[in-house]
């Protein structure tokens, strides 16, 4: 990345960082997961689909198929 590009970018960061406190910071990401939320409340549910392959687990060095 270019040195003026990376300039430009720490320079908004740095603005950002002295205009905001934590609380202010903490706020903005609860209001966020908030939208994430109701927009996902507006989706119909998906059905889970059943496995296409057998499931294993290892016993006895071995794989056992349930």
């Amino acid at each position: 990345m270019p040195l003026t590009e990376r300039r430009m970018r720490w320079e908004a960061m740095i603005a950002k960082l002295r205009s905001h406190t934590i609380q202010q910071w903490f706020a903005d990401f609860t209001d966020a997961l908030r939208e994430c939320q109701l927009d996902r409340s507006e989706l119909e549910p998906v059905m889970a689909e059943p496995a296409l392959w057998p499931l294993r687990s290892a016993t006895n060095g071995g794989a056992r198929y349930h």
